[in-house]
């Protein structure tokens, strides 16, 4: 890492003999371009508390000479006493294969159907097991549509609501802009620039003004080198760009292109790519 920006990931958990633990992942960009997870540590904690999950987390980094000045993101799984949980991104990333496998709702809802409870008419009057001498006047569609898988996206959508905070927003609407997908079609210049203002440690005013510049130069370049055309992600741009050695002069540029792979998966930024077409 060579004493290079990170993100924290942590898991708190209990083990077999249900003493609770800490498992301590770094997240980083290597040297290659790389983005790299490397699991760092396992730490066993009197509770979870949050003065004891920082302290077992501050040993940790002082056993490796490491320093929390140097984190830029942190997630949280199952850890509710320092940030909260940090679980939507699992979350989300199950919504996503639902998706992907199913291109409807009512079809998801046969899937399970067939496996859980056997085939059954879906027009047929629903029975509700407390009440089974009453009539409920709607069908088994209606109920397992409506009353179950509804009730469950919206419990959902309002958890994702609750995490994604206008700050968060704000920062994933920035990042998106660096996607280097459809020849850089989401480049905003402003975005950019808006981006630096959540690492003001990274980013010093003399140094913003050179951005500008440096941003200018770097979408002129990237646009019209053939290599750079059909990427994707940010990660291959990252990779490409060491390994080319192409626009290495734009040191800010890519201070920010990893700043934004220690907090992104490739899922997430895609998805915040095209939802702000």
């Amino acid at each position: 890492m060579d004493n290079d920006v990170f993100a924290l990931l942590v898991d708190e958990s209990a083990d077999c003999f249900m003493k609770d633990q800490m498992t301590i992942v770094f997240r980083f960009v290597d040297k290659h371009g790389m983005v790299k997870e490397r699991f760092v540590g396992l730490i066993h904690v009197k509770d979870t508390c949050s003065l004891s999950l920082k302290s077992g987390i501050d040993s940790l980094l002082a056993k490796y000479n490491m320093s929390l000045k140097k984190v830029r993101g942190q997630a949280y799984d199952g850890v509710g006493n320092i940030r909260g949980s940090k679980r939507w991104g699992s979350h989300y990333k199950t919504l996503l294969r639902l998706v992907e496998t199913f291109s409807s709702v009512d079809e998801m809802l046969v899937f399970l159907w067939k496996r859980d409870t056997g085939i059954f008419n879906m027009e047929d009057d629903s029975i509700d097991p407390r009440k089974s001498h009453k009539k409920t006047n709607i069908t088994n569609l209606h109920h397992y549509h409506v009353n179950c898988f509804y009730t469950l996206l919206g419990m959902a959508l309002q958890d994702f609501n609750g995490r994604f905070n206008e700050v968060n927003s704000e920062l994933l609407v920035c990042t998106s802009a660096l996607s280097p997908a459809a020849s850089f079609r989401e480049f905003d210049k402003e975005k950019l620039l808006r981006l630096t203002k959540f690492y003001p440690e990274d980013f010093s005013v003399v140094e913003c003004i050179s951005l500008k510049q440096q941003l200018d130069i770097y979408i002129y370049n990237l646009r019209g080198y053939k290599r750079f055309i059909d990427l994707k992600h940010l990660g291959d741009l990252s990779r490409l760009r060491v390994e080319t050695k192409k626009l290495l002069s734009q040191s800010l540029v890519y201070m920010l292109l990893k700043l934004s792979l220690t907090l992104e998966n490739e899922d997430r930024q895609d998805s915040i790519t095209k939802s702000h077409r």
